[in-house]
């Protein structure tokens, strides 16, 4: 593991899974030490995990981990989105205390100050994105700098290494899913007809990796007059049922990826 004490550190955040029906949304956090590193990084390839094909993006997230000083992520399943979508947290919500536990558990895996954190921006200001997080964290943390940008991704190999990540991570995740209950689960997301077919073949009956709270889910769970009802903070997801609310009757899942499941390097 690389680590210096007087160059400027580079941490990029990014997630994969935000608007997955199926699976846990996964955020991650890379920290680069030195600009050799983003040369090596950009040269092998690195950039949007959207753009590059699976193969790929294992074969650079070798090599991510044996670069970067520093990587961590923050796993929250499908099930545990339920439950704090249930309790009154929205989406936005979620991701943000995902990330303020990825900046934190840098800051103190660190023990230099001169971090620049570079997040891609769910919020539609990210500037006031990045003066929130810093808000949270500078209480407990010596001096550091944040930067939230859309499609930070795109712009910084510190972010489009952390989006690597988190989808090899979530991707793995999935496998593990599919092994679990034997059945194709394409993507995970709402508009894949492989995961379209999975959910329709549930006949309003779904295992604990499958987002209840999500629309496709409660209309699918309507049709078949059963399944899961909900009562929460209705999210971008829910365009065309904002202000409806359902009362959840299912009992509390159990579940495999927890927002706490941290893995840093």
């Amino acid at each position: 593991m690389r680590r210096s004490l007087t160059r400027l550190l580079r941490c990029g955040i990014d997630e994969a899974g935000r608007g997955c029906v199926i699976g846990p949304m996964v955020a991650a956090a890379v920290t680069i030490d030195c600009d050799a590193t983003v040369e090596e990084l950009r040269e092998a390839g690195v950039r949007d995990s959207k753009d590059l094909s699976m193969k790929k993006r294992e074969s650079l997230f070798k090599l991510i981990m044996k670069a970067a000083d520093h990587v961590n992520y923050v796993a929250v399943s499908a099930a545990d989105i339920d439950r704090r979508r249930a309790s009154g947290e929205n989406l936005n919500e979620i991701e943000y205390a995902s990330v303020v536990s990825l900046m934190g558990s840098a800051l103190d895996a660190l023990s230099e100050n001169n971090v620049t954190f570079y997040v891609d921006s769910w919020d539609v200001n990210p500037e006031r994105l990045a003066k929130n997080l810093s808000a949270s964290l500078e209480c407990d943390h010596g001096p550091f700098h944040v930067v939230a940008e859309h499609r930070a991704d795109s712009s910084h190999i510190c972010v489009a290494a952390a989006s690597i990540i988190a989808k090899v991570v979530r991707d793995e995740a999935l496998v593990q899913i599919e092994r679990d209950i034997g059945a194709k689960l394409g993507s995970g997301y709402p508009a894949d007809p492989v995961t379209s077919q999975y959910l329709a073949s549930c006949n309003g009956v779904f295992p604990d990796t499958v987002r209840h709270s999500w629309s496709t889910v409660r209309k699918l769970a309507r049709n078949r007059q059963s399944g899961p009802k909900y009562q929460g903070t209705l999210n971008a997801d829910d365009k065309n049922t904002r202000k409806r609310r359902w009362q959840r009757s299912i009992a509390t899942p159990r579940f495999s990826f927890h927002d706490d499941d941290v893995i840093m390097k």
